[in-house]
């Protein structure tokens, strides 16, 4: 069969046709199509795809529908290979707190955190997560024993946070503003055996059966132990926390993060500069992903971290912290980061690098951002609870096309590879339209959950994304452009 993609007919009569004429010699083919809609290279493919498509019907006419293959073979060797061809060099065998201490070592002297008046250094915060690390011992916490948290953001919470992996544990962070009843289910589902929160939170707490600690009227007591560095039988592909869901279609869902999957958030990337020059701004709860970011990517660096007083920022509040500390690195949720740009985008002054996602972002907002911080980096920031924060990252450029109707969200980060799939787990073509993207339910699936454990190769579309799936509960569209980026068009829910 042969295609003929050079006739110009000056105008289609549709969007895009197929005609076919059956000849001596066989079929000949000629796409009919707006070049206002589509172009030559997506034609192109479209030819290739249908082509593969019928050469294996042609070799095995029995083979169900599902299971015939559209990809040409180049194009396969892109979306599995080349563009997922993403690792680099990152601390894998080394457990988070090892990574602290790195730190204290380095630079003991540094401010660490920051909250209102008071400041702590890499030493002081060091000597004060050990002490409560070997408090928890005591209590018989160990290697990915959970351990409840539910603290405002304070220098103690970052300490308990520390001292709970520094024991061996996990942290169950707990947000106060979530009903009893689904804190006493947390709890219960992780099986927590302490509880480290403060006095004024106790009456909304499920307490029975667990130990508890409230760290602000505790030191007293806790300063009597050890200052060294606690000794444990963790290792970095054992769990550090365990983040619940939204649970909106029902109970709350546990996602467990390993030690591993955090450095591979922070180190080996490009999408940020993280270093010991950065300030960052940690508002976020301490239940939400993106907390992740901005305390083991500030502490991890040995650079300085400023701890919202508040527990809802407002956009003055953000812009004083900003001014007074001088924040380098600022992540928002697209909501909150809408309604700056709209009312005040004069609290953003000098953040060198402005992270925002949790949802599709406006085009309109960001051109608005563009004019108004010129001296910004914007970041879109995509990925799901269950793979560590960041997914995908795009770097937007300082000029957007007119006709651009979606932010991308960008590539896989480092030692991260994307799937975009069918529902028979099978990829999807390069360059799906937007027109046609609903008619492809599609999942994204970051392998770092199961498969980037130290010593193991990332390959292509492993056997184990059929168990993934569990973990992503969610059916998101995508469109993969040409050149490798994805574009987001929403997310259905199916827990």
């Amino acid at each position: 069969m042969d295609i003929d993609l050079d006739v110009n007919t000056h105008t289609s009569k549709f969007d895009l046709s197929l005609i076919l004429e059956d000849r001596e010699e066989g079929l000949l083919g000629r796409f009919e199509y707006s070049t206002d809609l589509l172009d030559d290279g997506t034609i192109v493919r479209m030819v290739g795809h249908w082509q593969t498509l019928l050469e294996a019907i042609i070799q095995d006419p029995a083979q169900h529908i599902s299971d015939l293959p559209i990809l040409m073979e180049n194009e396969q060797q892109q979306l599995l290979g080349e563009w997922n061809a993403t690792q680099t060099a990152y601390p894998a065998e080394k457990c988070v707190h090892w990574l602290f201490e790195d730190q204290v070592q380095r630079r003991p002297e540094a401010i660490a955190l920051v909250f209102e008046n008071q400041t702590m250094t890499y030493r002081e915060l060091n000597i004060r997560a050990n002490q409560l690390a070997h408090r928890l011992q005591r209590l018989g916490v160990g290697t990915e024993m959970c351990v409840g948290l539910c603290m405002d953001r304070s220098l103690e919470m970052v300490a308990g946070l520390l001292g709970i992996l520094k024991a061996g544990g996990a942290y169950v962070p707990l947000d106060p503003s979530y009903p009893r009843e689904r804190l006493a289910f947390m709890l219960q589902d992780t099986q927590a055996v302490v509880l480290l929160t403060q006095p004024a939170l106790l009456d909304i707490l499920p307490t029975q059966g667990l130990e508890v600690i409230c760290l602000d009227t505790s030191w007293t007591a806790i300063d009597q132990e050890s200052v060294e560095n606690p000794v444990s039988e963790t290792r970095a592909d054992n769990l550090a926390y365990v983040m619940y869901t939204s649970g909106s279609t029902g109970r709350p869902k546990g996602v467990e993060i390993l030690h591993f999957n955090i450095n591979r958030l922070l180190f080996g990337v490009d999408y940020a500069h993280l270093d010991e020059t950065r300030t960052f701004l940690h508002m976020a709860p301490i239940s939400f992903d993106a907390s992740t970011f901005e305390v083991w990517g500030s502490l991890l660096h040995g650079a300085r971290c400023i701890l919202h007083p508040e527990r809802i920022p407002t956009p003055k509040s953000i812009g004083m912290l900003i001014r007074k500390h001088y924040v380098t690195t600022l992540w928002l949720t697209a909501s909150l980061f809408n309604a700056i740009i709209d009312d005040a985008p004069e609290e953003l002054p000098g953040i060198d690098q402005l992270l925002t996602g949790g949802e599709a972002l406006s085009v309109g907002h960001i051109r608005r951002a563009l004019r108004l911080l010129p001296g910004t980096e914007l970041v879109n920031g995509y990925g799901p609870t269950e793979s560590t924060t960041f997914t995908c990252c795009y770097s937007i450029p300082d000029r957007l096309s007119e006709n651009l109707r979606c932010i991308p969200i960008g590539r896989p980060i480092g030692n991260t590879q994307v799937y975009i799939l069918d529902k028979h787990l099978k990829p999807v073509p390069i360059g799906i339209l937007e027109n046609y993207i609903l008619e492809v339910r599609v999942l994204l699936v970051a392998t770092t959950i199961a498969l980037n454990l130290p010593g193991k190769n990332l390959s292509p579309i492993p056997s184990v994304i059929s168990r993934m799936l569990a973990f992503i509960r969610q059916e998101t569209w995508y469109a993969i452009l040409q050149t490798a980026r994805l574009n987001f068009w929403g997310v259905s829910t199916n827990k």
